[in-house]
This record gives C-alpha cells, structure tokens and sequence, in this order.
C-alpha cells in the first residue's frame, strides 16, 4: 500500500471518528434539549436553544439553586437550561424558564396577553429600577439560605440597572433588555459585576410563560448574544407548541 493511499485511509478514520464523537455527544443530550413541563393542566413543549440543555441532566443542584433566588410565593420555576460544559468550565450564561403563581390557572386569550404585554412596553425602561429594592430584600433571604444549605458565604445585591428597552414586541411575544450592575463577595473575597439579561413574556397555549436569558456583560457582542438567544428560544417555543 503507498503512502500517500496510508495518509489518505487514516485521515478518513480520523474524520469518521471525529464525526461519531459528536453524533454521540449529541445524541446523549438530545433529550435534554427535548421536554416539557405543566402550567396547572396545560402542557408546554420546550425545545433549547442551540448548545442548551435542561439543567437536572448536567448539575441536579441547579435547579433548586435558582428556586431559592426567586420568591416562591411570585414564580413557578419549571426549568434552568444551561450549556453542556457547565461544571467543568462553568458559564455565566443560562435561562430560567417561569410563571406567575397568581395567573397560572387562567386562560390567557389574546387580548389578554396584548394588555398584559402593552404593560410590559410601557414600563420597558422603570420596571427594574424601581423593583430593585424588592430584588435584593428578596436575594438577603435567599443567599441565607442558599449559605446555610451549601456551607457557604456569599453575599449578593445590584445597584444600578441600565435599561435597553424592548427588542421583541408581537402578538404573541415581547421580550425587552436591562444591563444590570452590583457586587458579589464570596467569603474574603468582593468584586463588582455586570450583567445582561431578558424578560421575555409568552402566550403559549393559553398560558403566560416567562423566560430570562443572563449573561455576564462584558460587550456589545454580549447584547447580541442576548438578544438573539431570545429570539431563538421564543422562535422554538411556537414551533413545538404549533404556533406560527
């Protein structure tokens, strides 16, 4: 056998095996990607977003982390998506999945999702200022908590939100942008942060779902990562819920 014909059959092994790595690496997460969850008695298929999986399959702990960090008495938390490589190269991205305890059980017609959404649009740019206070009244509770269950010492608070407005306004969805700052400190250790995150409310199958899509703000390039990522997720959402 010639050489040139040896370099030719390795480099078609190589490309075959490459190619079943990933075939497998996808197939062991495609059901991650693939689920659903309960409104009351109204079933919502969700599909993730690209390098997405539901949370419980990759870090159990996740999901009941986030619980924690919202007030149980406002949300259902019904899932976190986060990326594949979480525990081993832990991203600052993820999106939290929800819905508001105190309308789960009502049929959300369409003209009940336009006010809803137009209340959303007019307070695009005051809402999460002026709900800051209650955020970190809220995140004192659940960082004692979160501390006293993990054997932890970390402290959390925002104090400024920079407010990008609505980038998503339709019948049937609007999602807005806030970049937020604050300062996190973990045992001796404090820092400040930013972050970029979106409120993105949904009419799916009668029922109001909300998502928020987080990333650690660093660019512009973050922005649009944002805002895009919402954009596929809600363009998902109508696709494995039958609506155009």
């Amino acid at each position: 056998m010639g050489l040139q014909k040896c370099l030719r059959i390795n480099n078609i092994k190589k490309l075959l095996i490459g190619f079943l790595t990933i075939f497998i690496s996808y197939a062991s997460y495609a059901d991650e990607s693939n689920f659903s969850f309960m409104i009351e008695d109204t079933k919502i298929n969700v599909r993730a977003p690209s390098g997405f999986y539901e949370s419980s399959y990759i870090n159990s702990e996740v999901l009941d982390i986030v619980k924690m960090l919202y007030p149980s008495e406002v949300y259902d938390i019904h899932a976190v998506l986060i990326p594949a490589d979480y525990d081993t190269s832990p991203s600052s991205r993820s999106i939290v999945l929800a819905s508001l305890k105190a309308i789960d059980a009502i049929d959300i017609s369409k003209q009940d999702f336009i006010d809803i959404k137009d209340e959303f649009v007019n307070q695009q740019f005051t809402i999460m200022n002026s709900a800051m206070e209650t955020i970190n009244e809220n995140l004192v509770d659940s960082m004692d908590e979160i501390n006293e269950k993990y054997d932890t010492d970390i402290n959390w608070s925002f104090n400024e939100t920079t407010p990008l407005g609505v980038f998503m306004d339709e019948e049937d969805a609007m999602a807005f942008s806030v970049i937020m700052a604050g300062d996190f400190s973990e045992d001796y250790l404090e820092e400040g942060f930013f972050e970029i995150n979106s409120l993105a409310v949904m009419n799916l199958n009668n029922r109001l779902v909300i998502a928020y899509v987080y990333s650690e703000f660093e660019s512009n390039t973050d922005i649009i990562w944002v805002e895009a990522k919402t954009k596929e997720l809600i363009g998902l959402f109508r696709m494995v819920n039958n609506q155009d």
